[in-house]
């Protein structure tokens, strides 16, 4: 049968097209089929759907067993289809047995429901218990296969706001999977290296603290395979984790990009972000970050390290990357120094040695006879070929593939070759290497010596455009270095590739053309090279290329005029800064005289002159790249440019020409973007383009005019966002894919545009002359977004084309919303209607639309309602009124059944919540901030699926006491709710509590007696749970109000300390407990009390510490002193002395929690802060002496290290040793059992000043 590369396993309930479910499937399935994935649906699969089916056909088994992933969409009524459960024991055998990828995919469904079969599972399975109570090891087997697959890495619809992200994030992620299936192919041809992948393999699977981060290092020679072993490793173990990334050439990259966007490559491939999206922070992550790492089980391998600081740059030090990334993670370092293993601690160490002579003999026999033995009279030829390869893997295969090359071979030339050899060290594999380039013919060794010096890392096509223009044949060269085994280009983005090991060679060549003087050899790479040369004007004919990163050298360059003149070879020119593009460090004072007109690659960040040389010829140039600089013209007539494929003069500010181009017909791409100078560009400039695909004039602020005509057939892209001067816009002539304007003073658009029948993407901005669109605009059939914002003469709703389906109109003045148009939009997924003030009504189908799952409304002050919503609509997840004037919420908003955002933030006029809220089923999020008519919620609100609730600066006056019902709800936001004078009972879930500035809270229940009631699996707290109550500023709080504050503390310490246990072992969490109330006595609970801001005391360890589980700690802040803490830190630094007299340190944050806590006003008086954050102290039990110093610090990225600030008066402080008898004062259940009395314990803990009672003790001495 035909093999496919996906098998989908799903639930399709029923075949209607409407089905919410089936509809996600359906799209999933084309996006995978899109991108040229084949996926299979069983080919009963109609049959499934109506339950027809028990039992799993052959073909199916068959299909599963060949798929290369399966994918697993679990959905609410998913295991009442005993087909789908079948499949998926079949599945996950194939995953256990044959090792077969699995993606589970939770489709609105929580991931435990699916691992313990609860929630819509337990009545399915209570059924099947009943009608196969004669087969249940059936059922068990179903269990079974649910829990393993559960407990997968896999994806979830629950907080997705774009379904259609979540597809693309799949897809992607498969992509992924298959491609590292496909490069794991060729392991199979790696002579003895199954033997090592099983090694590494044990020491990565040892039981030895397997739940842990460990790291495993290979080390050995170069050349010796350990990439090769490592991406096998990669491949074979890289699905059992969550994210996973195989970071290249660590210690060549760090050299040419810098630590820092390694970092930031490796972080937005585990995070999967767009780079461009994470800040970072240097040197030190961001705390968020840091947060969302945790929790992720990862695997990481970092390829040739060079020294243990680029790992602790890359993912912290190895004392801190348990506190990292999640249980379970695993981090695999190649290098070829031992030391560095040594250095980073690396929990397991494996040496990669030399091949067997037999293992050595086949790979060379696979290499130079293409698999097959050898001739009788080669065979000791090749076992001396073998020896003087050193037994290498690399060397062998370079060898061999230049034996096989040899024209015509014969013993004769086998043994001339390898008499080379006979001086040579065995080990020296240089040596060997350079055999195989003296084989080349010489345009060849110039490709290759480009490739090691310039290359390596570039897009194939984009080096053999540039080398054929050089005359060098460069695809027929490139190949050949690929068949010679010394270059490789990667499978997925077409880099060009070279072991560490050929590219040395390639250098070393090239310093052996001239060892003493630098402007005599061929090419220069290396920054303080390329700085000497040119600064001292050392230039010769032999130079055919320098590469400047200016950012590596560090002082500035004042070049002479004639610096190019002796160098009439030059090909290859790039001046650049890789740190900071903007920042110019080489300087022309007296101007340039000369460039070689045999440039074929000219790039020049900053370039500091207004005009070329006026006797430079442009004929020969492939590539001109020359961003900010400060060119006025590029050239004062007209050059013949047939070689030229891209221009980019961005952002060269200065720049009044547009040149002229018309002798360019090859040119393909033109990036003028922000040249705010430019004028005009004339309509001989664009003549003759016939093969130009992108044009960017975005920004280009005083543009004016444009052709009348723009007649490019090739023409892809065109982007003339913030081109504000613009009056006419030109007719466009051919096959456009995206178009941007921006800014534009135009009154409308050419009916030429209703032409571009590709046109994909329509993007306009800020044009606030265009009223109207052409009257054909509803002829493109291609286009899919349209973006028309902040348009504001722009008032009546356009005839659309049928097959969009992002639709953004923010900031127009768009007073009419006609049914009879949306009626025309049947794939409408999102709308966007914000920023209106004259829109006052919304037609009553667009809930119909059975795709859209985003309607924005925000800020559309004139709109009083929102239609009736008629029948159930199954695919709005996201609702945005804030801003708006409604009154009231439809009666009939129940109807969205699958929303789970509902924005009402700042609806001034909204005085009351329905009560058939409780409707909305799938709501996670309600947001209810500002506004101010506003007093009360609707007690059916208990019946909500809520996680998030805010209710900030809203008059509400009471919060319902059903709200404790809300048993999903993890945060509650009453900020400043200043007519807010009681909190009741909350949920047991919730986590984070800010009720800053509410200053008419009196009273506070607590959730004592329903905490100690329950078992902790009831709670929900996970491996990464920040809990935090806030009440700063709360000032009519009264006694019992606080003491119910203090007892929910302590509780919920308890219970985060000893109340969760884990399903794996882990020796670190990175849980807290945070609270803050007005206060100016420590707790009596806090029974070692101190005067000022630290203390220290003596720890005696004489007996069992199992049971001691952590510190709580307590300050007191004085009013008027706390400073701001968007810039400051209120730190707990704990000092732990060892018996071994060793010094363990920990510091504790109070900030680290939810990001919303910014900025604070200074105290009206003072207050308290408590907290508790969960450490492992096992490594420090026998400590003798602990000192605790509470203060006021800023991060200083450069030092790693917080600064101490004079800011912040801390009065007084106090800790308290929590053990697990604590619990039994609460009568505390732990899990599965009650926390019995245990004897009294030997260990005691004194205050240096021997206080032994918990009173408050002056601060008299300090330990060291």
């Amino acid at each position: 049968m035909r093999n496919f590369d996906v098998f989908l396993n799903f639930r399709g309930e029923d075949t209607a097209s409407n089905n919410n479910h089936f509809h996600f499937t359906s799209h999933l399935y084309t996006a995978l089929d899109q991108k040229k994935i084949k996926p299979s649906l069983s080919i009963d699969h109609q049959k499934r759907f109506q339950g027809i089916i028990d039992d799993v056909s052959a073909t199916v088994i068959d299909a599963i067993q060949n798929a290369k992933v399966s994918i697993i969409i679990f959905s609410k009524n998913y295991a009442s289809s005993s087909w789908c459960l079948n499949e998926l024991v079949h599945i996950m055998k194939c995953h256990k047995e044959l090792n077969q990828i699995v993606l589970p995919i939770f489709y609105e469904v929580d991931p435990s429901h699916i691992r313990k079969q609860g929630g819509d599972f337990t009545e399915a399975f209570r059924k099947y218990e009943q009608e196969f109570n004669d087969r249940l090891d059936m059922v068990a087997k179903w269990r079974t296969a649910l829990t393993m697959a559960a407990n997968l890495s896999g994806w979830s619809s629950q907080g997705t706001r774009h379904e259609a992200k979540l597809i693309k994030q799949i897809v992607e992620d498969v992509i992924s999977k298959l491609g590292r299936l496909s490069s794991s192919n060729g392991f199979k041809w790696l002579i003895g290296i199954e033997k090592h992948i099983e090694e590494i393999m044990l020491l990565l699977n040892d039981t030895k603290g397997s739940s842990n981060v460990s790291i495993l290092g290979i080390w050995g020679i170069g050349g010796i395979g350990k990439t090769t072993l490592a991406d096998a490793v990669f491949n074979r173990f890289f699905h059992q984790f969550e994210s996973y990334y195989f970071l290249k050439n660590v210690r060549e990259a760090s050299q040419r990009y810098g630590l820092e966007k390694l970092r930031r490559v490796l972080i937005s491939k585990l995070l999967r972000e767009e780079e461009e999206s994470l800040d970072l922070g240097a040197p030190s992550l961001p705390d968020y970050i840091i947060d969302r790492l945790r929790s992720t089980k990862v695997l990481i391998v970092l390829d040739d390290l060079s020294n243990s600081k680029q790992l602790e740059y890359l993912i912290g030090d190895h004392c801190s990357e348990n506190d990292r990334f999640g249980s379970g993670s695993r981090i695999i370092v190649t290098t070829r120094d031992a030391k560095v293993l040594r250095a980073i601690e690396a929990n397991e160490t494996y040496e990669l040695k030399h091949l067997e002579d037999e293992e050595a003999l086949r790979l060379f026999n696979l290499v130079t006879f293409r698999g097959n033995g050898p001739p009788k009279d080669y065979i000791e030829l090749s076992k001396k070929a073998v020896r003087y390869a050193g037994n290498i893997p690399l060397a062998i295969k370079v060898l061999g593939s230049h034996l096989r090359t040899l024209r015509s071979p014969t013993k004769r030339e086998w043994e001339m070759t390898l008499n080379q050899f006979k001086e040579v060290p065995l080990d020296d594999i240089q040596h060997v290497l350079r055999t195989s380039f003296d084989g080349l013919d010489r345009i060849e060794q110039d490709i290759f010596l480009d490739i090691a010096c310039f290359f390596k890392g570039k897009c194939r096509d984009f080096v053999e455009d540039i080398l054929n223009k050089c005359g060098f044949y460069a695809s027929i060269g490139i190949d050949n270095l690929i068949d010679r085994c010394l270059i490789t280009v990667d499978c997925f983005n077409e880099e060009l590739c070279m072991h560490d090991l050929v590219q040395e060679m390639g250098w070393r060549i090239v310093r052996q053309q001239s060892q003493d003087q630098l402007g005599k050899r061929s090419r220069l790479w290396i920054p303080q090279d390329s700085y000497n040369v040119l600064k001292s004007n050392e230039g010769t004919a032999n130079i055919q290329g320098i590469f400047l990163d200016s950012s590596k050298v560090y002082e500035e360059a004042d070049l002479a005029p004639t610096v190019f003149k002796e160098m009439s070879d030059l090909r290859l020119l790039k001046i650049f800064n890789s740190y900071d593009i903007k920042k110019r460090k080489v300087h022309l004072p007296h101007g340039l005289e000369y460039f070689p007109h045999s440039l074929r690659y000219l790039k020049w960040d900053k370039y500091p002159l207004q005009s070329l040389p006026s006797t430079f010829k442009l004929q020969n140039l492939v590539e001109l790249d020359m961003p900010y600089s400060k060119l006025k013209q590029l050239c004062n007539d007209v050059q013949y440019l047939g070689n030229l494929k891209s221009i980019d003069l961005s952002c060269s500010e200065q720049l009044t020409q547009f040149p002229d181009l018309s002798g360019a017909p090859n040119l393909e791409r033109i990036n003028l973007e922000s040249c705010t100078s430019l004028i005009e560009v004339p309509s001989q400039s664009l003549r003759n383009l016939n093969k130009l695909t992108d044009l960017n004039l975005s920004y280009c602020e005083n543009l004016c005019s444009l052709p009348d005509t723009i007649d490019a057939k090739t023409l892809r892209t065109l982007n003339l966002e913030g081109c504000c001067k613009i009056k006419s816009f030109p007719e466009i002539i051919g096959n456009l894919v995206s178009l941007g304007l921006g800014s534009l003073e135009v009154n409308e658009l050419p009916s030429s545009i209703c032409y571009l029948k590709n046109l994909s993407s329509l993007i306009i901005k800020d044009c606030n002359h265009l009223r109207n669109l052409p009257t054909s605009f509803h002829e493109l059939e291609s286009l899919e977004y349209f973006e028309l914002r902040h348009c504001s003469s722009f008032d009546k709703f356009p005839n659309l084309p049928r097959n969009i389906k992002i639709l953004d109109f923010c900031g127009t003045m768009i007073e009419d919303v006609p049914a009879s148009s949306i009626n025309c939009l049947p794939d409408l997924q999102s709308i966007n209607l914000s920023d209106n003030k004259r829109l006052e009504y919304l037609p009553t189908n667009i809930f119909q639309l059975k795709c859209l799952s985003n309607l924005y409304l925000c800020n559309c002050s004139s709109l009083k309602n929102i239609p009736e919503i008629m029948w159930p609509v199954e695919s709005l997840t996201e609702l945005y009124l804030r801003g708006t004037g409604i009154e009231k919420l439809p009666s009939s908003i129940g109807n969205l059944i699958s929303l789970v955002t509902l924005d009402l933030d700042s609806c001034d006029n909204l005085k009351s919540i329905p009560d058939n809220i409780f409707q909305l089923c799938s709501l996670n999020q309600l947001i209810l901030t500002n506004c101010p008519k506003l007093e009360s919620l609707p007690h059916s609100i208990s019946s909500l699926s809520l996680t998030s609730l805010d209710l900030s600066e809203s008059n509400i006056i009471e919060i319902p006491s059903s709200i404790k019902q809300l048993s999903t709800l993890d945060s509650l936001h009453i900020k400043n709710c200043q007519n807010l004078q009681y909190l009741p009972e909350l949920p047991l879930a919730l986590e984070f509590l800010d009720a800053r500035g509410c200053t008419s809270l009196e009273m506070v229940s607590n959730s004592l007696m329903k905490l100690t009631g329950g078992h902790c699996s009831d709670y929900h707290i996970s491996d990464q749970t920040t809990e935090c109550l806030l009440f700063l500023e709360c000032l009519k709080l009264d006694q019992n109000a606080h003491e119910n504050i203090v007892a929910e503390f302590q509780l919920r310490v308890l219970r985060m300390a000893i109340g969760f246990e884990p399903q794996e072992e882990v020796e670190d969490w990175d849980s807290a407990v945070n609270m803050c109330c007005p206060g100016s006595e420590i707790p009596n609970w806090f029974n070692y009390q101190f005067e000022g801001p630290s203390f220290s005391m003596r720890l005696s360890l004489e007996c069992d510490t199992s049971d001691f589980v952590g510190f709580v700690v307590c300050a007191v802040v004085a009013e008027d002193s706390y400073p701001d803490i968007k810039n400051m830190d209120f730190l707990c630094e704990l000092r732990l002395k060892t018996s071994d007299d060793e010094n363990q340190k920990f510091l504790w944050n109070f900030n680290e929690f939810e990001s919303g806590f910014e900025a604070v006003p200074s105290f009206s008086s003072d207050h308290l802060f408590m907290w508790y954050q969960h450490k492992d102290y096992n490594h420090c039990l026998n400590a003798m002496e602990a000192s605790f110093d509470f203060y006021f610090g800023k991060f200083d990225y450069w030092e790693q290290d917080h600064v101490k600030s004079c800011k912040g008066n801390v009065k007084r402080c106090g800790v308290h040793l929590l053990y697990r008898q604590d619990a039994e004062k609460f009568g505390f259940i732990n899990h599965q059992h009650v926390v019995e009395p245990k004897p009294s314990r030997c260990r005691t803990i004194d205050s240096v000043t021997e206080a032994t009672n918990p009173k408050r003790t002056k601060f008299s001495k300090t330990i060291d």
